[in-house]
């Protein structure tokens, strides 16, 4: 174990607890979310569909739950002298080697704020958050919707819904600026949504409209909740991907302003381009409604949204 400054100094800044505390909960929340897309969706004979859609939410709740307590899960499963806390352990025996008091609190507050620590309890829920939309979404899909219409549609879904539809731009799209754009164009999306429902104003009068522009909502709802998390809990992971020396933050000379600039024009079209796509662009999930497809690329953009968000805020 290290003991002088600067070699306490070094172990600390290489190592990278924090990242290996979000691994492991990441792979405990990802077995429930597996566990989720597996199970929800059953139905229990001799009830309506209703009911069974209860059951399901019920089931979607404690699925929530679970996520939102890995630190638990890895606990019961691994116990108290599991991997994590003994690294936790070892940080606390050498801040103890630190002998002067200051040096010591400022060793603390930098242990705080570096990756060289488990994860605070702010960030595993936010985690947690972010598997809770991923499992809403299998319970949407899996449950919620059947033949591709809603099962339950009460009055405020139905308002949503509208609401989606007053502030729609349909083909010509550049007649009008709205909201939301619903145009199926050439893409491999497009033609399977014309091959499937005819044009924009045919796919309109489906029910399965109604299940998009609901879903669509939803994402839109939570746009700013997901960012936020997913920055969040990717705070310290994005800073090691040497960044540093662009961030703002950081601008001693000329060049380091000029760099800066660069980057920032490259990070704000990220940032405008990836949002205004996930925003505006309905058809941009319907391929993860329908066929359970596309969940990838769409990580892929939240991911370039939080980048930018990280560089701006770093």
């Amino acid at each position: 174990m290290p003991s002088s400054p600067k070699s306490v100094q070094d172990w600390i800044s290489s190592s990278h607890l924090y990242e290996e505390n979000l691994f492991f909960y990441f792979l405990i929340n990802l077995v429930w979310y597996f566990i989720g897309v597996a199970t929800l969706g059953f139905k229990v004979s001799g009830l309506n569909t209703t009911s069974n859609l209860l059951l399901n939410f019920l089931w979607c709740v404690c699925l929530w739950a679970a996520v939102c307590f890995p630190d638990f899960w890895y606990r019961l499963i691994l116990g108290e002298d599991a991997y994590l806390f003994r690294e936790e352990e070892k940080f606390q025996d050498i801040l103890d080697v630190i002998q002067d008091g200051e040096s010591r609190e400022e060793a603390a507050a930098y242990l705080e704020e570096s990756s060289s620590r488990l994860m605070r309890r702010s960030e595993i829920l936010a985690l947690g958050f972010l598997f809770m939309v991923l499992l809403f979404d299998a319970f949407y899909c899996k449950a919620w919707v059947k033949n591709l219409a809603l099962v339950w549609q009460p009055d405020w879904v139905t308002a949503c819904i509208d609401w989606v539809k007053s502030n729609l731009a349909l083909p010509p799209i550049y007649q009008k600026w709205d909201l939301f754009t619903l145009y199926f164009g050439s893409s491999e999306t497009g033609r399977m949504l014309t091959a499937r429902f005819g044009d924009e104003f045919q796919f309109i009068q489906t029910p399965f409209s109604n299940t998009l522009f609901f879903y669509h909502f939803i994402r839109c709802v939570l746009f700013v909740p997901i960012v936020a998390a997913l920055s969040y809990v990717l705070w310290q992971p994005m800073q090691l991907m040497g960044n540093s020396d662009k961030d703002p933050a950081n601008i001693h000379s000329i060049m380091g302003f000029i760099r800066a600039c660069a980057w920032s024009i490259v990070m704000g079209f990220f940032l405008v381009l990836l949002s205004y796509f996930l925003i505006n662009d309905i058809t941009i999930f319907s391929e993860y409604v329908l066929l359970g497809k596309g969940i990838g690329i769409i990580i892929f953009f939240y991911f370039f949204i939080a980048l930018p968000v990280r560089f701006f805020t770093g």
